[in-house]
């Protein structure tokens, strides 16, 4: 009996040693279980929406001559030599003379950081009426998003042989 009990007490004192030595392990385990569980869902997401992207960026990739379009009606940087050489080649083109180019200013919100910058312009040309026309079907049929606040025109005088107009132009840029 005796030798009953000692085995009956060593088996507890077995289980009881094991299970204080074991059950901190065992949570332990479960929690990292729960990690993996935690992270995988993660992945799965971070996977779907990386796929996503993906397919956004194949749609995007149909629509690349529209997107150049955009971009060159609304340039990165305001390049304003290439802008400023833009009109002279046109007025030339129209048989115009650009007798000059009045920087107005560029304005930037100061709202948002991506939006919109403003440039505007002051031209003035001597021409014809005809030539004007011209000129201004060249800027309406141009890439670049440019618009025309005022217009003004003035006969020809006794000094000039040539009609005179002023114009006031807006054009934007990122």
């Amino acid at each position: 009996m005796n030798k009953l009990i000692i085995i009956i007490s060593c088996f507890l004192l077995t289980a009881v040693f094991s299970l204080v030595l074991a059950w901190p392990k065992y949570q332990s385990f479960q929690g990292l279980r729960d990690d993996i569980k935690e992270k995988q869902a993660d992945l799965e997401s971070k996977e779907q929406y990386f796929s996503q992207i993906k397919e956004i960026s194949r749609q995007l990739e149909e629509y690349q001559d529209e997107l150049t379009k955009v971009s060159s009606a609304l340039p990165k940087k305001p390049s304003l030599p290439s802008l400023f050489n833009f009109f002279q080649t046109s007025a030339s083109e129209s048989g115009l003379i650009l007798k000059n180019i009045n920087l107005g200013g560029v304005k930037t919100p100061k709202k948002q950081e991506n939006s919109l910058k403003e440039i505007s312009l002051g031209l003035e040309l001597l021409g014809s009426y005809k030539s004007f026309k011209s000129f201004l079907e060249t800027i309406e049929g141009s890439s670049r998003m440019i618009e025309i606040e005022n217009l003004s025109l003035a006969p020809p005088t006794e000094t000039q042989e040539s009609n005179s107009f002023s114009l006031e132009i807006k054009t934007y840029s990122y």
